[in-house]
């Protein structure tokens, strides 16, 4: 009484006259490949709907994946990322760049992830703050950068708009 998946092969038996007399094959039982096919459906269905932007990279860093809100927080059409230099999405000097890099490496060296706001650039130029966190893990053997932020723009903005009217109030 129970259901399931299958893969059913077969073939016709002709007869010397060409008429269809047999019908020969097999069933397979794939039920459990269907399940893990599902299985892995449910966490890139998880990715693809998430707020945050995600994104992957190579220890080179390469962007190797992004999600599509990381693809619309910095502009950029889907799939468009892929392949790129992480520096694509930076707006900060060569200098601050080696700082935020060794930074990061030294936090994922000792604790495994770093958590931080950065400087980023859209596609067309704009600047944009995120609060960041980049999780160090290994994907076949090679290490990578697994990366979760958020667009903090707004935040930024108006935390310096407090602190200059705080200071206004202080001077007056």
């Amino acid at each position: 009484g129970s259901s399931g998946w299958q893969s059913t092969r077969g073939y016709v038996v002709r007869g010397d006259d060409g008429q269809a007399e047999l019908l020969r094959g097999v069933v397979f039982d794939v039920s459990a490949r269907r399940k893990a096919q599902d299985a892995l459906k449910m966490p890139v269905q998880v990715l693809e709907h998430m707020s945050e932007g995600v994104s992957l990279t190579d220890q080179s860093g390469i962007i190797l994946y992004t999600n599509p809100a990381e693809d619309q927080m910095f502009g950029y059409a889907r799939g468009e990322l892929l392949g790129q230099p992480l520096g694509v999405q930076s707006s900060g000097s060569a200098s601050e760049a080696e700082r935020l890099e060794q930074s990061i490496a030294a936090a994922l060296q000792s604790r495994g992830e770093w958590l931080g706001e950065v400087s980023n650039q859209r596609k067309d130029g704009s600047k944009l703050t995120t609060r960041s966190r980049i999780t160090a893990l290994e994907l076949d053997g090679k290490p990578h950068r697994l990366c979760v932020q958020q667009d903090v723009t707004e935040d930024v903005i108006a935390r310096e708009r407090e602190r200059h009217l705080s200071q206004s109030l202080r001077e007056s």
